[in-house]
């Protein structure tokens, strides 16, 4: 207290800055890191040739599959932000073995669509 009997009020404290979390990198490719998952059971995938198996495993899996047999062909004529489908895309990023697993889709879907060659080859040139 000073003289004169006004109290001097108490300094607000500060709050104590801290730094902020890690950002989440969306483009490394692991799943756990967008969903911010921090396991230690799980040993990251760091050898691309094993990444590259496992998503052409994928890639023929949803190829095959009969759940996606009704909408193969919407997916196959499909543009991303580049106006690529699906095989141009990998084509562009050099994935050819995925390129030849979607190119086998993609005439299988034409010749289901159609017994007529010309309706096949449209079909076809639309994938």
């Amino acid at each position: 207290m000073e003289e004169g009997g006004a109290a001097v009020p108490a300094v607000a404290q500060i709050p104590s800055l801290s730094w902020p979390p890690e950002p989440l990198d969306p483009t490394s490719g692991d799943e756990d890191s967008i969903l911010g998952v921090k396991s230690k059971d799980k040993l990251p995938v760091s050898d691309g040739q094993e990444r590259r198996t496992a998503a052409l495993a994928s890639l023929k899996l949803i190829c095959e599959s009969p759940v996606f047999a009704n909408h193969l062909e919407s997916l196959l004529a499909g543009l991303d932000a580049q106006s690529n489908t699906p095989f141009m895309g990998s084509v562009v990023h050099r994935a050819y073995p995925a390129s030849l697993v979607l190119m086998d889709a993609a005439s299988r879907v034409a010749r289901e669509s159609s017994h007529h060659s010309e309706t096949q080859k449209t079909t076809l040139m639309s994938m």
